[in-house]
């Protein structure tokens, strides 16, 4: 039984559908679909933005869809216009409940909630009178804790909460994320990457030293650290999106390469530097929003007309690890802002209104076959490999003042020590020959540090 949802059960087909060569409408949606949420444990799709009627019936901002019918969440948002609603940026499920951001003060007929929103199948709720507003641009859940990124006004018992958040349940927490100078930390996104959390956003980051890195930072569950150089660049910068794939955490967002970045709108961390993503996207104006991994392979969408080193591909590419390819070959009128794979079909939604020529608005599914896709030649993604006959390596101590021992495994090793700090920058470089070196650090700031074994320009073994 279906019982997370209540109000009307609508068919979808509502309107006829719209096609073009590779796309169906979904629906009959009047305004632009801002998010989706695949919901496994429901086997519901969630849709969310500031339309106001879905095949004619005003749903004020959400619905979910499951198979066949959609469904309204209670009354959805209060003082919706004639037209459109607030947008709705996210929405998630967290303890048999769904969550949304970016309400309106009120929600279902007069709840205070006072931007952020809880459904419980039946009602809204409120996440306490300690929200006192919030703007959340995304959700996640890990380790049954709700992580809330946005430009956040939420007391804890130490004080505002910026940036980030979080809620388990029942109570707010802070994360001590730092304020430069006085200013709002905007957050957009967050990943789990090797035990740490990853937060990006649009933001400045204050060193204690003085200085502040830009837009992405990672937290060990006590302190905030870099990530390598943050992001470079001016009004092209901002994190969009953050995904684990292939052991590597990809960011993609507004940055661009030749402001100083790795890559253009999308680049990839290791745990110790950023590299580039096979060219990423050409154009360095395009934004890129939007990331999902289905079946071995990362979708993209946003606003580009190529990838790679030429492919053409509008609004929307997948990556496979070596090489970029286009999803068909359609024109998109405007920009695709979000996309989710639901029963296994690709779903897309954003500000579109014609595909290929052909009207389809805001919400749209891929019924192609992929024929069409266009490939670029296979560029290696992966970190830098290991030699099979690579060394192994040992530190000591470990953690180590003064001095520490570096041991090789192999008596015969000649090769090049490197050690590195968190911004990727190499503060300290030993040629060895034989299985063991002692390297004086005691000049070195107290801090993280990766050691390098470097053979043959290769990168054999990795130590913290």
């Amino acid at each position: 039984m279906f019982r997370y949802i209540i109000g009307i059960s609508l068919l979808l087909g509502g309107a006829p559908f719209s096609y073009a060569q590779d796309w169906q409408q979904v629906g009959n949606i009047n305004q632009p679909v801002d998010c989706q949420y695949v919901d496994t444990a429901s086997g519901s799709l969630y849709v969310g933005g500031p339309f106001r009627y879905f095949n004619g019936i005003s749903v004020n901002g959400l619905f979910s869809m499951r198979n066949d019918s959609v469904f309204r969440l209670g009354s959805g948002q209060d003082f919706c216009a004639t037209y459109n609603c607030t947008p709705i940026k996210s929405i998630i499920r967290y303890k048999d409940e769904h969550y949304v951001s970016w309400t309106n003060p009120t929600i279902g007929g007069g709840v205070q909630v006072n931007g952020i929103a809880r459904w419980d199948g039946a009602n809204w709720h409120s996440l306490t009178d300690r929200v006192k507003s919030c703007t959340a641009n995304g959700f996640l859940v890990q380790d049954s804790i709700l992580y809330v990124m946005g430009g956040l006004n939420i007391q804890s018992d130490t004080g505002r909460i910026h940036g980030i958040a979080k809620w388990d349940g029942e109570k707010w927490g802070a994360l001590n994320f730092p304020v430069y100078e006085g200013s709002t930390p905007l957050g957009g996104c967050a990943a789990f990457y090797k035990n740490e959390l990853y937060f990006g956003g649009g933001y400045q980051f204050g060193l204690p030293t003085g200085g502040f890195v830009l837009d992405i930072t990672r937290f060990d569950g006590t302190k905030w650290y870099l990530v390598g150089d943050g992001i470079q660049g001016g009004v092209w910068r901002g994190v969009l999106d953050l995904v684990v794939y292939k052991g590597e955490l990809y960011a993609c967002g507004y940055f661009r390469q030749d402001a100083g970045n790795a890559g253009n709108k999308i680049m990839r961390w290791d745990g110790i530097k950023w590299k580039d993503v096979g060219g990423g996207i050409c154009d360095p104006f395009a934004t890129l929003d939007d990331m999902v991994v289905q079946d071995g392979k990362l979708y993209v969408v946003g606003l580009f007309d190529c990838v790679g080193d030429g492919i053409p591909a509008h609004g929307i590419a997948w990556w496979d690890g070596e090489r970029w390819c286009s999803c068909g070959n359609s024109v998109f009128d405007n920009k695709i802002t979000n996309i989710a794979f639901y029963n296994n079909d690709l779903y897309i939604g954003g500000g579109l209104t014609e595909i290929d020529g052909q009207p389809v608005k805001y919400f749209a599914k891929w019924i192609g076959d992929h024929a069409t896709d266009t490939c670029s030649a296979a560029i290696s993604a992966a970190p830098e490999p290991f030699s099979t006959s690579s060394p192994t390596m040992r530190l000591s101590p470990n953690p180590a003042s003064g001095q520490v021992t570096v041991t090789l495994s192999s008596t015969s090793s000649t090769g090049l020590l490197r050690i590195v700090n968190l911004l990727g920058a190499t503060v300290r470089e030993v040629q060895v020959s034989g299985s063991q070196t002692r390297l004086n650090i005691a000049d070195l700031p107290v801090g993280v540090y990766a050691v390098q074994y470097v053979s043959e320009d290769v990168v054999r073994g990795v130590e913290r």
